[in-house]
């Protein structure tokens, strides 16, 4: 964008309140004297959005990248949360609703598990939405050939898919919808991203990855699945 991030007159002229997916991104380059950490204007930045997408549009979502761990904790500072140093922030609402990104972390984990685990790589490309595995050989010389070739030589790929909640299985065990999609469509439920409830006190949707197979579905709840593209529970 052109301007100042931390203007709110920039931000609304970039289109912020339109935005269906805002990326607020640290750069560590541009500190000015009064900043210490590189991650300060997109933690101000985040704050600002706050405050001018108190009515954000239906769907939108964004993701602010932070260089540091650390610096999670003050995300959280106009809702008036002190997040303790002693409490891990992987489990602060921000970060639990995805709307943290901690760069550094991802790819140090990355780096030290795909060594010892390298297929972690295939399943961070169906993640990604990239094609999947090659299946023949013939496939793959037409690629390493730069030769042309039709969408359908990956259409076993599987892409990262938020589906709604089937109503048919509201009320019920997740273990019943993990084994139905899984042995009725091919489809590998990842986890849910379950709505803000005020009963569970959580003010922001929160990932859940990996559910326990007891745990029980909610009307509210979304599903993330791997799944063909185009894919559909209703088709």
């Amino acid at each position: 964008m052109i301007g100042d991030c931390q203007h709110p007159d920039d931000l609304i002229k970039a289109g912020v309140k339109r935005a269906k997916q805002v990326v607020v991104m640290s750069e560590s380059e541009c500190l000015d004297l009064h900043q210490r950490t590189s991650d300060s204007p997109a933690i101000m930045t985040s704050h600002l959005l706050d405050l001018l997408l108190q009515d954000r549009p239906h769907g939108s979502s964004r993701i602010v990248n932070l260089v540091e761990k650390s610096n999670i904790r003050f995300m959280h500072l106009l809702q008036g949360k002190d997040v303790a140093e002693e409490i891990d922030v992987f489990y602060t609402p921000a970060y639990a609703a995805g709307n943290v990104v901690v760069d550094n972390l991802l790819s140090n984990v990355l780096l030290s598990q795909t060594y010892y685990k390298p297929d972690i790589v295939s399943v961070i490309k169906a993640l990604c939405g990239m094609p999947g595995p090659l299946y023949d050989k013939d496939t793959e010389h037409m690629l390493t050939c730069r030769t042309k070739f039709h969408p359908y030589f990956f259409k076993n790929s599987r892409h990262l898919m938020l589906i709604l909640m089937p109503p048919s299985f509201i009320d019920k065990p997740f273990s019943a919808l993990f084994e139905s999609l899984i042995l009725d469509h091919e489809v590998l439920t990842l986890g849910l991203l379950r709505a803000p409830d005020e009963n569970m006190g959580n003010e922001l949707s929160f990932v859940y990855t990996n559910p326990v197979p007891s745990l029980v579905l909610k009307r509210t709840d979304r599903v993330y699945v791997l799944a063909s593209p185009g894919w559909s529970y209703f088709s």
